[in-house]
């Protein structure tokens, strides 16, 4: 009873995943399967009974034996025929989204309540757990309940907060104390409170990431979340972006940190307009050089993004392409798209046009030396003619902290802005 919605494969069916229940359930199944993440709950529960003045507390996994002896979740107080037999020291745990300093004192009461979570701890401890997301939703009659007489309640109740938990797992992670199916799980719960509960969110500014590469990186998901563009997804390999429906000739926008030396930190807007030879033939209708030339002057930087690909794999990218204008370039392929020239070519016409590019000072003799050998050499059968853009704009660490600490959507207006700018270009 009660464990039934731990286990991974029987979710909550008639629940929304932005239910408090889900969260729960989420974090208890972490608890309950990663043997770090069970020591690091008891270290919390532990600390916030400190905080509380209980003197009284569990020893940790590394000082003594003790450990989960159970864990359930949805379990009402009125079940005496199974707890009748239990005994322990009972606490009573909020987990919210703030501090809160309740002066209310735990006890028995004629309340029958639906514990979220109901956790014993070997030798003799029982943790109740009552989730609350939002704070301004936790009434101090929900601490008390129709406990079993064989508990010895603590009357101080313990407060933790979302915030402290999921910065802990986050740790867990980045330190590599989380591996393989573990890994894959904490993984997907961060990804879960960051789709579902973003408000939990505790690295919530540039500021408090402390140069951290992941932290930023969670802070710039949560940003692209906000600007309502569209869904925020993640390319393996590289970074996450978000899905953009609605604009022609680019479907990619991508927003992260990248690392300098010294600890130093930069974060990008990145966008790869002409990505794929549909993209490219919308955005050469109508591109504009001069307005790609008033992006530079306003710090963007945008140089050629020429590569090849079969069906919707990148193959290979060309050289940097110092040895043809910005202007000379987007001409080229105006003119390609405008006389429908911009085609698939199939494997009999390569060197035709890998000679042609490379008179056009599209292709070096380098490029050719290298597609002989990573893409002649193979069987594929035709190739796709991407004649893109790479879009770059960058703020340094101390901009984008200020940017951020303006407002909670500051940086999220940022963005909106700086893409429509880029798109009116074409």
């Amino acid at each position: 009873m009660g464990t039934e919605h731990l286990n991974i494969f029987f979710p909550y069916k008639n629940k929304p995943l932005n239910h408090e229940d889900q969260l729960t359930r989420a974090f208890l199944i972490l608890v309950r399967s990663i043997k770090i993440i069970e020591a690091t709950f008891l270290d919390l529960l532990a600390t916030g009974m400190k905080r509380s003045g209980i003197e009284i507390v569990p020893v940790a996994l590394s000082e003594g034996i003790g450990g989960l002896e159970s864990i359930e979740t949805q379990v009402s107080s009125s079940t005496k025929a199974r707890l009748a037999s239990e005994s322990g020291r009972l606490v009573s745990v909020i987990i919210t989204d703030k501090k809160l300093d309740t002066q209310h004192r735990v006890k028995r009461t004629g309340r029958v309540a639906v514990y979220d979570g109901f956790l014993r701890f070997k030798p003799d401890w029982v943790f109740v757990i009552e989730n609350k997301p939002d704070h301004t939703n936790i009434w101090p009659e929900q601490l008390s309940s129709a406990f079993n007489e064989n508990y010895e309640v603590e009357p101080i109740p313990v407060v933790l907060t979302w915030q402290e938990i999921i910065t802990r797992v986050s740790l867990l992670k980045e330190n590599g104390l989380v591996q393989d199916a573990g890994f894959l799980l904490v993984e997907n719960f961060m990804e879960f409170v960051q789709k579902m509960f973003p408000e939990l969110n505790p690295y919530d500014r540039f500021q408090v990431c402390k140069g951290d590469e992941y932290l930023l990186e969670q802070r710039c998901v949560a940003i692209m979340n906000q600007t309502k563009l569209g869904s925020v997804d993640y390319h393996r390999g590289w970074h996450y972006f978000i899905r953009l429906e609605n604009k022609p000739g680019i479907k990619q926008v991508a927003f992260y940190p990248e690392m300098r030396e010294n600890n130093g930190w930069e974060i990008i807007l990145a966008l790869h307009p002409g990505d794929t030879m549909s993209q490219a033939r919308e955005m050469y209708e109508s591109i504009q050089v001069d307005k790609l030339e008033e992006l530079k002057k306003h710090g963007w930087k945008v140089s050629p993004n020429f590569h090849l690909a079969y069906r919707s794999s990148g193959l290979y990218r060309m050289d940097k392409h110092e040895h043809i204008s910005l202007e000379k370039y987007v001409k080229y392929w105006k003119e390609a798209v405008h006389k429908d020239k911009l085609q698939q070519i199939p494997r009999n016409d390569w060197n035709k046009w890998f000679s042609l590019w490379k008179a056009d000072g599209l292709m070096t003799t380098s490029d050719i030396e290298r597609i002989q050998e990573y893409i002649v050499s193979k069987s594929y059968p035709n190739l796709n003619v991407c004649p893109g853009l790479h879009i770059f704009y960058t703020w340094d660490s101390n901009l984008a902290i200020e940017i951020d600490n303006q407002g909670d959507t500051s940086f999220a207006e940022q963005i909106k802005a700086k893409v429509a700018e880029v798109t009116s270009a074409w």
